[in-house]
């Protein structure tokens, strides 16, 4: 049995990978990223799993990453996912139980869709979670193609969730925040309160205007984010996404849609006032995005990174721990039952 945990994810841009130690006090022990030529994949999604293979080979080398037994992330605009209640059942009964309750319910047939429930509340007689359904033959690629490149998946899990186990990490039991990660083409939000993913949103927007800057352009101000992320010192044979050149009428709608998901969640009965913001994923690298995301939700916001959940026995450079929050999350829960 492997005694590290791996996380994995496949984005249009990278091949991303974090491998831990198990254990409550996880430690980074392999990270990095691969760059994937233009047009190979898309979030979550294959397009040339020959070259998506070679990527994932070559990011097991370069970053000496020690198990063959990974988690695999998915999330996308093909994932979908959704408030669902299902009678208490054993694990096993509820996965036989829930193509006949969502048939009819899911934009896409039941027989062509990987379904998920995870349970988050209870009462007497239910429980009270999430569903997550997913297209079956873009998650049987994605298997296949880490197959080809002799890495096993060890499960399949949901990227929002592996964010949510990072605000788990760095909350305090009784808050609630909203953990948003910016991808270049993906963003995902997810509102943590006490202890668990209360809302998910899976938004599909290209945020790059098709140029890249320079890498010094992604570390402006405030020169705290700079210092942190820059370190001459780290391995240079890990690749690494170049910082993009942001469209600003994507950034635009973006963060009107996430205002609005947070619109959303505070206007629901039960819903607990949202304390702060957590920001990460490489589109908040400049800080144009970073003040018109913290001016137009009017809440508190701080940019995390892997360093601020797990102590590291490698040095990261430049974007890597901000890029790698949501890869770090998805090797949190690579021990779960």
């Amino acid at each position: 049995m492997s005694k590290t945990l791996v996380g994995i994810e496949i984005t249009e841009a990278s091949v991303q990978v974090v491998e831990i130690s198990k254990g409550d006090e996880p430690t980074i022990l392999a990270a990095g990223e691969v760059a994937l030529p233009p047009g190979v994949a898309k979030d979550s999604e294959i397009i040339d799993p020959q070259a998506v293979a070679l990527a994932i080979r070559q990011l097991w080398q370069q970053c000496k990453v020690r198990s063959r037994h990974a988690v695999l992330g998915i999330g996308s605009r093909r994932v979908f996912v959704r408030d669902h209640t299902i009678p208490k059942l054993d694990r096993k009964h509820i996965r036989a139980a829930l193509p006949f309750q969502v048939d009819g319910v899911l934009p896409l047939p039941v027989d062509q869709a990987v379904l998920d429930f995870f349970p988050l509340h209870e009462d007497d007689e239910h429980f009270h979670g999430l569903l997550v359904a997913a297209v079956s033959d873009n998650v049987e690629a994605l298997v296949a193609t880490l197959r080809d490149a002799k890495v096993t998946a060890s499960s399949v899990d949901l990227i929002p969730l592996g964010l949510s186990r990072v605000a788990t990490r760095l909350t305090a039991p009784d808050e609630t925040v909203a953990m948003v990660y910016v991808g270049y083409h993906t963003t995902y939000v997810v509102i943590h309160s006490h202890g668990i993913p209360d809302l998910v949103r899976i938004i599909s927007i290209d945020l790059t205007s098709g140029e890249t800057a320079a890498p010094s352009a992604a570390f402006d101000e405030p020169a705290e984010l700079a210092d942190l992320l820059r370190d001459d010192t780290a391995p240079t044979t890990i690749q690494q996404t170049v910082p993009q050149t942001l469209d600003t009428s994507a950034v635009a709608d973006l963060v009107s849609r996430i205002r609005s998901t947070l619109e959303f969640y505070i206007a629901k009965p039960d819903a607990l006032p949202i304390d702060r913001v957590l920001l990460s994923g490489g589109g908040v690298l400049q800080s144009e995005t970073r003040q018109t995301l913290a001016a137009a939700l009017g809440l508190p916001s701080e940019v995390v990174t892997v360093g601020d959940v797990a102590a590291s026995k490698i040095e990261l450079e430049n974007d890597l721990p901000i890029v790698l929050v949501s890869t770090l999350g998805l090797a949190l829960g690579g021990g779960r039952r």
